[in-house]
């Protein structure tokens, strides 16, 4: 469940009890690198969605690459943009929306790797409610949990023709919802419903990817002047996250008990019923572990170009190629 707390944790409190957590100096570079320490500010509590980043971590891919990697657990409204372009930390997980909102305010943020291909959001409602596909819950005299101002709000609006579904605030708890007070919430895919059937609350999820308004989701940036000045530690440290990716999508489980004991509010249980629903979003059969986090100028200008005819950006980006990078 996604709480309305901010959260900062230290994994190393818990560190060795992930699997292979306490590396084994054969682990370490054998060429004699130094050891870059890097900082990683998430922006949400430690879930199934950060799993790579804790494979990475533990299993020794990071230091493999000769990186002390933090990951800095966040909450809601956790800044992680800003923290980032401001140089506080070297890199964080934000939307990639945020990307452009923060470009077009002059933030020279560089996205490096996605973690959802595919948009993990959903609106989530009873599997026995009358709604049977997005457009009809739009259209609906019903009430639903949204945070204000999303930009998919104005992208749907735009494309349906407006809404008559009603829009309440978004708490961050599933009690409006399990109590019918409201008839739908917005969700994450590996979170909320799974939280919800764990209840013993049957439901069903209408993706918002699947509306034509799919972004990358997840997204790690770094600032474009750090970057500049570090090109060598971004590569690996983007290698080593694909590796950690590749390691968790294989074996979860493996790794969710250590990542459970990090964030009490999600059980272990929950963990790995998210992690096999989420995978399909990060991994596409299409592109296997080789596409894990890569991007496409296509789909930059395709969101670019949505987020500003929905009014969220005054203007679609000139230069989209300035936007992010592949790194191998």
């Amino acid at each position: 469940m996604r709480v309305s707390r901010l959260i900062h944790l230290s994994l190393a409190l818990l560190l060795c009890a992930l699997p292979s957590a306490c590396s084994d100096p054969a682990e370490a570079p054998q060429d004699g690198t130094a050891q870059t320490p890097l900082r990683v500010q998430l922006n949400w509590v430690p879930e199934p969605e950060f799993g790579g980043f804790y494979a990475a971590q533990s299993s020794g891919a990071f230091l493999s690459e000769g990186l002390v990697v933090e990951l800095i657990a966040g909450g809601v409204n956790t800044p992680a943009g800003q923290l980032t372009a401001r140089g506080s930390v070297e890199f964080g997980v934000v939307s990639a929306e945020e990307v452009l909102t923060l470009a077009e305010q002059g933030a020279q943020l560089v996205a490096l790797f996605t973690t959802f291909q595919r948009s993990p959001f959903v609106l989530v409602v009873r599997a026995d409610s009358p709604w049977h596909s997005l457009e009809e819950l739009w259209r609906a005299k019903a009430r639903a949990a949204v945070e204000p101002g999303l930009p998919w709000i104005a992208e749907l609006d735009r494309k349906l023709g407006g809404h008559t579904l009603e829009l309440v605030p978004y708490s961050g708890q599933l009690a409006p919802f399990a109590s019918g007070a409201v008839d739908a919430t917005q969700g994450f895919i590996a979170s909320e419903p799974v939280q919800l059937r764990l209840q013993g609350i049957e439901v069903r999820s209408f993706s918002l990817g699947d509306s034509g308004y799919d972004p990358y989701a997840q997204v790690v940036v770094c600032s474009r002047t750090w970057l500049d000045g570090h090109a060598k530690e971004a590569a690996a440290f983007v290698r080593a996250l694909r590796k950690g990716w590749t390691a968790y999508n294989a074996d979860p489980r493996a790794f969710n008990t250590a990542i459970a004991a990090l964030n009490p509010a999600m059980r272990k249980e929950a963990m790995d019923i998210a992690a096999e629903v989420q995978l399909p979003l990060i991994a596409p059969s299409a592109s296997g572990a080789a596409g894990v986090g890569r991007m496409t100028r296509e789909r930059w200008i395709t969101l670019g170009a949505q987020m500003h005819a929905a009014g969220k950006l005054k203007s679609a980006p000139a230069n989209p190629d300035a936007l992010f990078v592949n790194l191998e």
